[in-house]
């Protein structure tokens, strides 16, 4: 049985790697779920009213009422933060530590 030259059997085996690597890439590109980036684009888009029709409800309202529920909470917390400060700021005027 006559030897291959080791050039050729390089070239053979790098041949067989790059077609098994383009074949992985294909079957990845078919079988590989686009959920999550289609997600993301559509819960965007709902956030902003542009295309409700294409996210389910149950994902608009929780997106939305998680957005509520922050600004909420940031509502209530300016409101403790100005009424503190006032109070502080009284307390300050009544013990003449503030000019009038």
């Amino acid at each position: 049985m006559k030897r291959r030259h080791p050039l050729v059997s390089a070239f053979l085996f790098l041949t067989g790697l790059g077609m098994g690597f383009m074949a992985g890439c294909v079957l990845a590109a078919l079988l590989a779920p686009s959920a999550g980036e289609d997600f993301r684009v559509a819960a965007r888009r709902a956030v902003a009213g542009v295309d409700r029709e294409s996210v389910p409800p149950s994902i608009v309202d929780a997106i939305l009422m998680r957005i509520r529920r922050a600004l909420d909470a940031a509502r209530a917390e300016r409101i403790r933060s100005e009424r503190e400060l006032r109070d502080r700021h009284a307390a300050a005027r009544l013990a003449g530590k503030l000019p009038d």
